[in-house]
């Protein structure tokens, strides 16, 4: 399962305003416009998903969920 806040660099704890900004940076850097790379292509592809899931609340909360049961508890940014 793709760890969504992994993807975007924040907190399992991270509030909406931090998940926002973390999204806006990664696509100002990763945006088709900026680079026309593949991988910046994927890449983007990935910070998309990522925001969609958990700028969510409703979605979010099924997420969270379903990573605890895999094992993954309180991300942060460090490990």
């Amino acid at each position: 399962m793709e760890n969504y806040y992994k993807i975007l660099g924040v907190n399992q704890s991270a509030e909406s305003e931090v998940i926002k900004a973390a999204y806006r940076v990664l696509s100002k850097k990763y945006h088709p416009d900026v680079s026309a790379s593949e991988e910046s292509k994927v890449r983007m592809q990935e910070i998309n998903l990522a925001y969609d899931m958990l700028s969510n609340e409703a979605k979010k909360k099924v997420y969270d969920s379903e990573l605890a049961k895999e094992g993954y508890y309180n991300f942060n940014s460090e490990n």
